[in-house]
């Protein structure tokens, strides 16, 4: 599947169109293969919105990481039915751990970890500039987005990791770095930009009522559904330099 061709330019409002097709165009398929981790994810997130606000440090861990574990499975699922179609997994998705997970699962870690390390460092340096120059206010909304943004930019490149392995590809970080090399952006557009938008309107109207949470977390789902099929078509275009159209179409015949 690798190839030796010059790396391109991933069209990334391509990706987008075809990504916010996926739910439509594979609905029945994908309900019946994430249904079951979907509504696992969309409990927690009702209960730990309404209920677990308050719970010490070690229950939100614990917590934290049942809910990465699900969205593994949930996320791999996802990447196999849109990269290797809807027979490449079993009828009510993945459900079963196994390495491909743990890999899954780690540099997925990685991945938030170098994102979280590099924002956490320019904050603290931003900072100490802001005390010695007494500068504060609303300067501090940018001093915040400069900080997220190189550290989305590294998370960006490494998230190529994530449908490599769900597809049992095994590779690292030097692979992810070359492979995406000139197009860091556009993937933070892609892994960075598109969830914000996606989720900035429902995440403004949750906490007010139950049933409404309920219908946003699993309106959730749907654009979870989404940002997983763009980073599979953005991987698939860089590692494979398939024509976008194609890869759509596949999707679509899957369908």
């Amino acid at each position: 599947m690798e190839s030796n061709l010059p790396h391109r330019r991933l069209p990334v409002v391509e990706v987008l169109k075809a990504a916010l097709l996926v739910p439509w165009e594979n609905l029945s398929r994908l309900f019946t293969a994430l249904w079951i981790t979907a509504v696992l994810l969309a409990g927690i997130d009702v209960v730990s919105d309404n209920w677990l606000v308050n719970f010490g440090f070690v229950p939100q861990m614990v917590l934290l990481i049942v809910y990465g574990a699900i969205s593994t499975l949930f996320a791999i699922t996802c990447h196999r039915i849109v990269l290797l179609g809807p027979d490449s997994v079993p009828k009510h998705g993945v459900l079963q751990w196994s390495k491909r997970e743990w890999r899954f699962f780690g540099w997925g870690f990685v991945a938030y970890f170098y994102m979280t390390v590099i924002s956490a460092l320019i904050v603290a340096l931003l900072s100490i500039v802001a005390a010695e120059t007494h500068i504060g206010g609303a300067w501090w909304k940018w001093f915040f987005l400069v900080a997220w943004l190189p550290g989305m930019y590294v998370f960006s490149r490494l998230c190529v990791l994530l449908p490599a392995t769900a597809v049992d590809e095994r590779r690292d970080m030097r692979w992810a770095w070359d492979v995406t090399r000139g197009n860091g952006w556009r993937l933070v557009a892609v892994v960075g930009i598109l969830p914000v938008l996606l989720w900035v309107a429902p995440g403004l109207l949750m906490g007010r009522f139950l049933v409404l949470d309920i219908l946003l977390t699993l309106l959730g789902m749907v654009l979870l559904v989404v940002e997983i099929s763009a980073l599979s078509f953005s991987f698939r275009y860089l590692f494979g330099h398939a024509p976008l159209a194609t890869e759509t179409a596949a999707v679509e015949e899957a369908g």
